[in-house]
């Protein structure tokens, strides 16, 4: 099978249709019945071409400069110049070379095969150098370094400053740890930390990670509903409600996994409160409904709408509290979901703040007199966050802000985010 063929598939599916790297390698794997050798090779190949795009693009506009940056042309050099770079001792530069060739040549694409032959040839046998004038750019560097568009590099540096942007930046390389929470509605939180395959999280109670050498959901204790998927910061947000009133009323609007969702609805059901919770995919949605049944969660009802239609299920001034976690840039996933970096957009960014503004707007309509009004989303820039609470509070002075609190990426190893609780006066 032809990887490099795949990886422009690839590569075109996840930045013009935005779909994430897992389901376009699931796909291919299915549509081509990969060997797992060839398996193996492309997901290397295309996570590699993911993390180090920019500097790839840039290097492909070099020796082709005759092409544009979104040129499949470009899009096809950057996995072929990633596998002559880095993987020399998994696959011979010929190899690499002839297989673009035939790629160039089948889609009717226009390198011209001596000349591509010629540069790639001599780029699989030198080191490639930055101009000087790139070099003197400090967050021309950094985008290239860390793959991130410069833009988005000069943003963080202007609301935190060069070394905390720094350090978001180098945090893009961690291991994101796969955090769980047990589910205490079924077991206690000390069975589950006996077990040698689990680890207890200080800073937070009912958080644990998983060493096993299985994946975690083929364990007896994720199969029996005992444990769930929810992130560390996730996790932080939920922790903040451990003196929720008794019999407490709950809504979530804008849930995209199930994991908040659950561990809200876990902690719900020691108090015999409960929780209603709104999905804007059929996926989603029914992924979380899954979950729910697995853990036994029946003080939770999942509908599956967006805002217009949310309003006619459920009656505005219902809840005590409300909790908008709208879709983000989700700029603070970056080490685990790398591909955002290739699609986000300065415009797109508009369009993201303004939805989550209507989200938050919608949401408080929703709430008790008295109630808490709580905003959160997996990003850590302000323009999504302190930003939009901030023009909020200003038109809503019946509105207090209780607390807030960003978390970045590299305190925990977990998803940066923000949210911030709102208390409402009568």
């Amino acid at each position: 099978m032809n990887v490099i063929y795949l990886c422009l598939r690839a590569l075109k599916e996840i930045i013009d249709d935005k779909r994430s790297v897992q389901a376009v390698l699931n796909d291919f794997n299915n549509e081509y019945n990969l060997s797992l050798q060839d398996k193996a090779l492309l997901s290397k190949t295309l996570r590699g071409s993911i993390r180090h795009f920019f500097l790839l693009s840039y290097q492909a506009g070099e020796l082709f400069p005759s092409f544009e940056s979104d040129d499949d042309e470009i899009y096809l050099l950057i996995p072929c110049l990633y596998q002559l770079r880095y993987l020399k001792k998994d696959i011979a530069a010929f190899q690499v070379i002839d297989e673009l060739l035939k790629v160039n040549d089948d889609l009717l694409l226009r390198l011209d095969p001596n000349e591509t032959k010629e540069k790639l040839t001599s780029f699989s046998s030198s080191k490639f150098k930055l101009s000087k004038e790139i070099m003197q750019d400090y967050y021309k560097c950094l985008s290239f370094m860390f793959s991130t568009p410069e833009w988005v590099v000069k943003l963080y540096a202007k609301e935190y400053g060069d070394d905390m942007m720094l350090n978001v930046l180098k945090s893009k390389s961690n291991h994101v740890l796969n955090y769980l929470r047990v589910n205490t509605s079924k077991v206690f939180f000390d069975e589950i930390a006996a077990l040698d395959t689990y680890h207890p999280i200080e800073e937070v109670g009912g958080a644990v990670t998983y060493s096993g050498k299985e994946n975690v959901s083929k364990s007896l204790e994720y199969q029996h509903g005992k444990i769930f998927s929810c992130d560390l910061s996730w996790q932080i947000l939920i922790d903040e409600f451990s003196d929720v009133s008794y019999k407490t009323k709950c809504l979530q609007i804008g849930e995209i996994n199930g994991g908040l969702s659950s561990g809200i609805a876990v902690y719900l059901k020691g108090q015999e409160g409960n929780l209603d919770v709104s999905f804007e995919t059929e996926i989603s949605y029914r992924h979380a409904k899954y979950q729910y049944q697995r853990l036994g969660l029946d003080n939770i009802k999942a509908y599956m709408a967006d805002l217009d239609m949310l309003r006619t299920y459920l009656p505005y001034s219902s809840y005590d509290v409300v909790f908008v976690t709208p879709k983000s840039s989700f700029l603070g996933q970056l080490s685990k979901r790398p591909s955002i970096a290739l699609t986000i957009t300065s415009n797109e960014l508009k369009k993201i703040t303004k939805k989550e503004m209507a989200y938050l707007e919608e949401g408080a309509k929703y709430l008790l007199p008295s109630g808490v009004l709580v905003y959160a989303c997996e990003s850590i820039l302000k323009e999504e966050g302190s930003k939009i609470v901030s023009s909020f509070l200003k038109r809503h002075k019946d509105y207090v802000l209780a607390k807030e609190k960003t978390i970045f990426p590299y305190e925990y190893n977990s998803y940066g985010m923000y949210y911030a609780i709102l208390e409402k006066e009568e």
